[in-house]
């Protein structure tokens, strides 16, 4: 139940809201709903400061949790679905969508002003009417408001001229908005952490129900929300469009007696290492290499764009094959484009890793030992050792300046070895003021 529901019970026994939500006895809270609609009240203690204060379970999806490097992400998505329902609830004192379906329980103000002045309050009845006083009932279930406002224009026409402007310019004017809304019974089941019916406002929608429900289990799909309309299936809703790109305009407005039911969930891939949001993701049949590291924020700055590693599992088609369990799959790139824009397949239960660059400096000289400013220093064009002496402000007085020791990194990583003298580099002789190279 809503906030203001609960507290309006905790009002009616007399008792503080807390004692309410946490009271043994189970007869006063299922009593909350009617009982004629065959369902326990969902109570959500609204307390998002101890919500926050708890620690969050962590989920577990067999066979890719207990996997090396896997053990350290979670699932993608469910932490979205621990927050408190309260956070999400639809939002009433706003504006009429164009899109809302009027329905029995729905309240209806109609303005008249002008030349004849009428406010009525009409509550939309069972049978999907509207009764207007000296106009008689006027059907308004299944209609939009615009549609509505259009159906009484027309009969209150035939009884108020001032309306119909098919006899000059009008001086009556009409206008229709909604007032109290209804409340509708809807169904969130499947793979969903707390499955049943649950009575929403009118106004909410898809989203909002599975918010109610506790989101999808840790087997459930993010990707492929169904909704049921009286037995026709729309359009599946992928959770992903919402939580990843704030997209919701895949979410679907409920109608009394829609099912929203979470299938379990498709293929599972983990991606790990230089990437965003390390996670463990629900990927589509066609989707790739390059959507997956899209859903994943794409690369970090430091990411290794040359090469991927993907660790799989043989898949079930493939094992009269192979005989072993596990096949380790590299996929080259030549540059980064390529790599995000990857076609490569996947197949569940891969895990992709994503590699950091190398520590290895393109332009660096250092420089240590009896000088006033160690440290490092840019490679400057034909740098030699001279000029690194005075970038380092040139040697110290007790300086022995008869020896000093050049080591050199090779492209191979092999190292040599170069003795001078800083003395005489410093006085430009070109046998010890030795040109300097990369490390």
């Amino acid at each position: 139940m809503t906030r203001e529901e609960a507290f309006r019970r905790a009002k009616e026994l007399n008792i503080s809201l807390e004692d309410f939500l946490f009271r043994p006895s189970q007869e006063d809270t299922s009593s909350a709903v009617p009982s004629s609609l065959g369902l326990k009240a969902r109570i959500h203690p609204m307390s998002e400061r101890s919500d926050t204060l708890l620690p969050k379970p962590l989920l577990v999806i067999p066979g890719l949790s207990d996997r090396k490097g896997v053990d350290s992400v979670q699932p993608f998505g469910f932490e979205f679905f621990q927050l408190p329902a309260s956070t999400f609830e639809p939002v009433l004192n706003v504006a009429s969508p164009p899109s809302y379906v009027l329905g029995p329980g729905d309240e209806i103000v109609v303005t008249v002003w002008g030349e004849t002045k009428l406010n009525y309050q009409l509550q939309i009845n069972r049978e999907g009417n509207a009764v207007i006083p000296d106009v008689g009932p006027v059907s308004a279930n299944g209609v939009t408001i615009n549609e509505f406002r259009q159906r009484i224009l027309q009969r209150m026409s035939t009884i108020y001229s001032g309306l119909d402007r098919r006899y000059g310019t009008p001086n009556t004017f009409l206008d229709v908005s909604l007032g109290k809304l209804r409340t509708i019974q809807v169904f969130v089941l499947g793979e969903v952490v707390r499955p049943g019916g649950y009575i929403v406002s009118s106004f909410s929608t898809a989203f909002h129900a599975l918010y109610l429900a506790g989101g999808p289990s840790v087997n459930g799909t993010m990707r492929r929300v169904a909704v049921s309309r009286k037995g026709t299936k729309l359009a599946p809703i992928d959770l992903y469009d919402y939580i990843v790109h704030g997209d919701n305009s895949n979410d679907v407005r409920l109608q009394d007696g829609d099912v929203v039911f979470v299938k379990p969930a498709g293929k599972r891939i983990a991606v790990i290492g230089s990437v965003n949001r390390p996670a463990i993701y629900e990927v589509k049949e066609k989707e790739t290499v390059g959507n997956l590291i899209s859903l994943a924020g794409g690369l970090r700055f430091d990411a290794y764009t040359d090469r991927v590693h993907i660790e799989r599992i043989v898949p079930f088609s493939d094992r009269d094959k192979i005989r072993k369990n596990l096949l380790d799959i590299d996929i080259s790139f030549g540059s980064h484009p390529d790599m995000m824009n990857s076609a490569a397949s996947l197949e569940d239960g891969d895990v992709v890793s994503i590699f950091k660059i190398a520590d290895l400096a393109e332009n660096r000289v250092s420089i240590v030992g009896s000088v006033n400013k160690p440290g490092r220093f840019e490679l400057q064009k034909q740098m030699r050792v001279r000029d690194l002496i005075l970038a380092a402000d040139s040697l110290k007085r007790s300086t022995f300046g008869d020896r000093g020791t050049l080591f050199r990194i090779l492209p191979n990583l092999r190292h040599e070895i170069y003795s001078f003298s800083p003395r005489k580099a410093l006085e430009g002789d070109a046998d010890h003021n030795l040109l300097l190279a990369n490390e």
